[in-house]
Parts: C-alpha cells; sequence; structure tokens
C-alpha cells in the first residue's frame, strides 16, 4: 500500500471511530456496554476517543522547563579540621563531611 493508501485508511479508520464515539456518548451506556453491543475493542475505543478529545491520563501535564548554566566554584577552605579522638582512635574531620558515615565510624570505633 502506498503512502496515499495509507493516509486514506487512516483518515476512514478516524471517522469510523469518531462515529462510534458519537453514537455512544448519544447512548448513554457505558463505554464497555457500548463495545461489547458493537463488537469493539474497549482498548481501541477507549485509544480512539483519547486520541480524538485529545484528553491524556489526569494529573499528567507537561510544563516546559529553562536551562541555565551553572557555576561551580570549589571553595578553598583555610580552616583546621576538627580533631575527634575516639580511644585510641584519632579522626580528623574536614570541610563536606557526611554525618552518616561519621555516626557509623564513631559508633564502631567506641566498639573495640
Amino acid at each position: 500500500m502506498g503512502e496515499q493508501g495509507r493516509e486514506t485508511g487512516l483518515r476512514e479508520n478516524r471517522r469510523k471511530w469518531a462515529g462510534h464515539i458519537e453514537s455512544w456518548k448519544e447512548s448513554g451506556k457505558s463505554q464497555a456496554q457500548y463495545c461489547r453491543e458493537n463488537g469493539l475493542s474497549p482498548k481501541l475505543f477507549y485509544y480512539w476517543k483519547r486520541k480524538q478529545t485529545g484528553k491524556y491520563e489526569a494529573g499528567v501535564r507537561l510544563i516546559p522547563v529553562g536551562m541555565h548554566p551553572i557555576q561551580v566554584h570549589q571553595a578553598v577552605s583555610s580552616v583546621a579540621p576538627l580533631v575527634l579522638i575516639v580511644g585510641q582512635y584519632k579522626v580528623e574531620i574536614g570541610t563536606g563531611f557526611n554525618t552518616a558515615t561519621l555516626a557509623m565510624l564513631v559508633r564502631t570505633l567506641d566498639r573495640i
């Protein structure tokens, strides 16, 4: 089938489903009941209904986000490290330490 044949088939398919969707709206029936009575796939019915109305899953919205360059400056610290003595162990703590790792280290050293 050539390109023109595919386009014609798609237009016919859209018209067919638009007719079904309009008939369903006028029928007052549930989508499932209308599909059963007309031998239609409920999944295809939902697909074409959503495609026709342009409505997608509730609560989903795409929001454009601007991109801005990020500049990172490495801070040079002249602050002496904190020295922690636990038993016979000496731990030097510099800037940017992980508090969870430090707490785990102190508990481990305390048990030794």
